[in-house]
């Protein structure tokens, strides 16, 4: 049976496009322990990883209230990244953010 982390990881690697194999090297772990994670197989996970997955990775747990802790945190950080580039390049973070709420003005009206 598949657990919730499981299936949380296997759809972030499916939207990042990145097979499992490769997913499995970047992680530092095999690719048959990252299958067995996702598929719920095995539960056994190092802090290590779940580091990893959390800060380079930018993959959270997944509890019963994580859709919208997730959701603020990675709202949080996208706004973090957004100022920097601002006062990076402020021209930029103009044209990046006129094109972002134009795009979701287009889903919202779809």
């Amino acid at each position: 049976m598949e657990s919730p982390f499981g299936q949380h990881i296997r759809r972030i690697r499916e939207q990042k496009k990145i097979g499992l194999v490769e997913f499995a090297k970047e992680l530092g772990v095999s690719a048959g322990y990252l299958s067995n994670l996702e598929t719920g197989k095995t539960e056994n996970i190092k802090l290590s990883l779940i580091n990893k997955l959390q800060q380079d990775l930018h993959i959270y747990p997944v509890n019963e209230n994580s859709a919208d802790e997730e959701l603020e945190q990675r709202l949080e950080r996208v706004n973090k990244l957004f100022r920097t580039c601002y006062e990076q390049d402020p021209v930029f973070a103009h044209y990046f953010f006129t094109t972002v709420e134009e795009g979701l003005d287009l889903v919202l009206k779809r």
